[in-house]
């Protein structure tokens, strides 16, 4: 079923006739029907210019129907809404204006002197054009120009957007070029409903009227907006005009639409300029930035590098020095430890931490921290602790053989493993000739161990570490008792919360039988309930250090 239509084309007469006011009689409509008979063509859509039929409808009136094996067309269609419809009637009805009569025969004339129109083609005036499937279209001038096929439709009139987007999706889907023409004459900023609805049909945004100063080549003026980048911060735009020929324009195949400039292409290549300015400025900023904290953390170096050097001189305590450097920054210290230069060699051929080490010797006694427990102890200040000098000796010589430094070692010996030290073969001729089996052990304990709060753990047990040694050696160690229950009871008296540790030592070495033999007092087990040993725990640094130290006893 299709729309009655009621506004029809008459080609005998050549006029539009609307039925609602021509037809007030039957008679009338009796005649018109009779015309028809005798001329089938005589009658046409406004819209299409299909023929139609004339139809009369029970209450005795008469209106028009497309024929029941006619093309598509929007006056068929059911579904639009009844506004649509009558929007689309009275833009076929009531037609050209004089000014719409002369825009369009100017600008047929002027195609005429446009180099690469095939002048056959054009085509001005109501005559439809052909396109696939039979259906036809009557655009106000149709040209081919450059083997492109152009529509150009003038509107000077409101439209609705219905119909704006219906001819737009015709022209498109048929592989004809459609140029809108509008006929505003005031600022493209001023624009109507349907001017707007014209201009966002196209994300190109370029509308044109015709440039009526040229006589000799069809010219438009188009009006476009310009994107522009202003302050570096926004991206605005602005109306501009260009005096355009079809040469001028680009024709575009996905959409089928004629631009000159496109608007949002260039919006977006000015957003991302704009985006690539920004950071441009914020990578300046940063860079600037960067400089400037490089010259204060320089700066802050070379202030801190020359309290180093004067506390050095002058035997002042290093401990406020040692907490500032603690607290470093990652680029402070870079630039510090950069400045200071510990592994360069010395005129004499050694590290300069070796030779500060070396030549430490206190002015007057003091209980402050001397350079070398913060050249050591600081682990901010970078340095390769397993550098040796010429003879090959390296840092645990140079403590060990500096006489100033015996009352304080002890404050230094686990940084040492901090550091990753490794002990060398030559470490242990020297420690053990000079100083016994305990010193080179506890060195090596806190090799074995692997983070500084196993180390400390191990500072605070030592006596018990070589009670493990020498009950694996059967052999009293760092102890001038006489007997193995003696030796057991003062462990157990200093070291309470390791007994399940002690247990597990007497378990799996002979001393365990040995005590059991010869503690016929049974001093053993009164201590044991006289510590209340059962109840004690320890810590999880302690068994760490345990197993990594003697892991066939605690494993």
């Amino acid at each position: 079923m299709d729309r009655a239509i009621k506004m029809v084309y008459d080609h005998l007469e050549g006029r539009r006739i609307d039925l609602g006011k021509a037809f007030i009689s039957q008679r009338t409509g009796f005649e018109l029907r009779k015309s028809y008979s005798m001329d089938f063509s005589r009658y046409s859509c406004l819209e299409c210019g299909q023929a139609l039929i004339p139809v009369p409808s029970k209450n005795k009136k008469l209106y028009f129907r497309h024929f029941p094996n006619s093309e598509d067309c929007e006056l068929k269609r059911l579904d639009l809404k009844e506004e649509i419809i009558e929007g689309y009637r009275e833009t076929a009805f009531y037609g050209e204006s004089p000014r719409h009569q002369e825009l369009k025969n100017k600008i047929g004339a002027l195609l005429r002197f446009q180099e690469g129109v095939e002048l056959n083609s054009i085509i001005v005036d109501k005559s439809y054009i052909k396109v696939e499937k039979g259906k036809r279209r009557m655009p106000d001038i149709y040209c081919i120009f450059n083997n492109k096929r152009i529509a150009f439709e003038i509107q000077l009139s409101n439209l609705s957007f219905h119909y704006i987007l219906h001819r737009q999706e015709f022209y498109k889907n048929n592989g004809i070029y459609l140029i809108w023409i509008i006929d505003y004459k005031a600022s493209p900023r001023i624009l109507r409903s349907f001017h707007l609805d014209i201009k966002y049909i196209w994300r190109h945004q370029n509308l044109y009227r015709l440039n009526e100063s040229e006589i000799s080549n069809l010219f438009l003026d188009c009006h476009y907006k310009q994107p522009f980048i202003v302050e570096n911060n926004e991206v605005h735009q602005k109306w501009m005009i260009k005096k355009v020929s079809l040469s001028d324009l680009i024709f575009n195949e996905e959409d089928y639409s004629c631009y000159y400039f496109h608007y949002e292409d260039e919006q977006i290549k000015k957003i991302n300029e704009l985006s690539t300015i920004k950071w441009k400025i914020i990578e300046q900023e940063k860079r600037l930035e960067a400089e400037k904290h490089k010259k204060e953390v320089n700066t802050k170096a070379d202030a801190i590098l020359m309290q180093v050097k004067k506390h050095r001189k002058e035997d002042y305590g290093f401990y406020s020095i040692f907490k500032e450097v603690n607290n470093f920054e990652s680029d402070l210290i870079a630039a510090f430890n950069d400045k200071f230069k510990l592994n360069n060699l010395s005129k004499e051929g050694i590290p300069y931490f070796l030779k500060y080490i070396r030549d430490y010797k206190p002015k007057k006694v003091n209980s402050w921290m001397t350079i070398v427990e913060f050249l050591v102890n600081c682990l901010n200040i970078k340095f390769d602790v397993n550098l040796k000098d010429k003879e090959g000796n390296g840092i645990i010589q140079y403590l060990y053989g500096n006489k100033f430094l015996a009352s304080d070692l002890y404050k230094s010996k686990i940084y040492l493993f901090e550091r990753n030290y490794l002990i060398t073969k030559n470490d242990v001729e020297y420690i053990s000739s000079l100083y016994g089996l305990t010193e080179y052990l506890e060195l090596s304990y806190y090799a074995a161990c692997d983070t500084l709060a196993e180390r400390k753990s191990v500072s605070k047990m030592l006596r018990f570490l070589y009670f493990v040694e020498s009950c694996i050696r059967v052999e009293r160690i760092n102890s001038d008792v006489k007997s193995w229950v003696t030796y057991l009871n003062n462990i157990m008296a200093g070291y309470k919360d390791l007994w399940k540790y002690i247990i597990i030592v007497l378990k799996k070495t002979q001393i365990g039988e040995i005590v059991k033999e010869k503690d016929k007092k049974g001093t053993i087990l009164r201590k044991i309930k006289e510590y209340n040993l059962k109840e004690i725990s320890c810590s999880i640094e302690t068994y760490s250090a345990l197993v990594k130290i003697y892991p066939e006893i605690f494993l």
